[in-house]
């Protein structure tokens, strides 16, 4: 965490693997190389890149969209938990319509994991307690001290600072990838439409919209403006 603005900030734990990917995912292998030279060297060595198979891997990763609650980290709860498992099985529901699809597809999206798998592999040496999710999130030195980020209404209420990152950056590059790449193989994530609606209110935002048949689309207003999904770009299918 920063400390002092440009000049020092306060590492908290360092995770032990930072997963890189290419796109396309065939790029000269030298160049891969490369990357993960450059990255084990800004880290003194002390942690391993690893290349994705594909750049649809790295959307799909668990990352900060699958774990920022307003309950965050020490602050989790049972329900909290519950909520990021949800999130975390429609998500794997993608990657495996993903690699059934079509033979090219194959392989390709071995590298998503479920949020807790993710949470053994980067944390569960630092963490005093594995046994469940919300063990590690309570006991991993890298997220003492850290809660959702809070601001004060003119009547002295407190809501979370919707203007902060685990909200204005989690919810447009992070959970409407996921969103966006379920609506490309025809997988529902009710969930993440529930905090993705949920979440657009807040930031007055318009992202899903019902279409004709009830359903939930991403054709929002700011869709293609404020956001990295594939239809923002023309890509409607997942040929």
């Amino acid at each position: 965490r920063i400390e002092e603005f440009g000049a020092r900030v306060n590492l908290l734990a360092l995770k032990p693997t930072l997963h890189l990917a290419t796109y396309p995912a065939d790029i000269d292998a030298g160049l891969s190389r490369h990357l993960c030279r450059v990255s084990e060297f800004v880290l003194c060595d002390k942690a391993a890149a690893d290349m994705y198979r594909s750049f649809i891997s790295i959307h799909l990763s668990t990352g900060n969209a699958n774990v920022h609650l307003p309950r965050l980290y020490e602050g989790m709860d049972d329900i909290s938990t519950s909520c990021i498992q949800r999130v975390s099985d429609e998500r794997m529901a993608v990657a495996k319509a993903i690699d059934g699809a079509h033979d090219k597809f194959k392989g390709t999206v071995d590298d998503v994991i479920s949020t807790m798998d993710v949470l053994l592999e980067l944390y569960g040496d630092l963490s005093e307690d594995t046994s469940s999710m919300l063990g590690i999130f309570r006991t991993n030195p890298g997220y003492r001290g850290l809660h959702c980020p809070m601001s004060q209404r003119p009547d002295g209420r407190w809501v979370p600072d919707f203007s902060n990152r685990y909200f204005c950056e989690d919810l447009p590059f992070g959970l409407v990838n996921f969103k966006s790449i379920a609506l490309l193989v025809g997988v529902e994530t009710p969930f993440i439409d529930e905090i993705i609606l949920w979440a657009q209110r807040h930031l007055g935002m318009e992202l899903l919209v019902k279409d004709a048949d009830g359903n939930y689309q991403l054709t929002g207003s700011d869709v293609t403006t404020s956001t990295t999904a594939p239809q923002s770009f023309g890509i409607n299918s997942i040929e």
